[in-house]
């Protein structure tokens, strides 16, 4: 597997300490995955050991590193209705008619 310029976290949480930075396209070999999302790794010369995110790693050798992102964009199952447009003139109904 080729690396993309990420760091190697002791647990499988980005806010878990960092125990290696992998330059571009340094080889790092498998250790084991948690979920779909992280993979344990090993870089095999100098044996450290860490979680990065899967979606960094590429199966061969990249051509250009690919970007990180920072959180996934957050996206809504039901969609959201839309506010109402603003009136410019004021209707009798938008008056509560216990202050009138």
């Amino acid at each position: 597997m080729a690396t993309t310029g990420i760091k190697l976290h002791r647990l499988p949480l980005i806010t878990s300490e960092v125990v290696k930075v992998l330059e571009f396209n340094e080889k790092v070999e498998k250790v084991s995955q948690s979920g779909s999302d992280w993979l344990k790794v090993k870089h095999p010369e100098t044996g450290a050991q860490g979680w990065t995110r899967s979606l960094y790693l590429t199966e061969s050798p990249a051509k250009a590193p690919k970007p990180i992102t920072r959180g996934k964009k957050m996206v809504p199952k039901t969609p959201v209705p839309s506010e109402p447009e603003k009136k410019d003139i004021f209707q009798p109904e938008d008056f509560d008619p216990e202050v009138m």
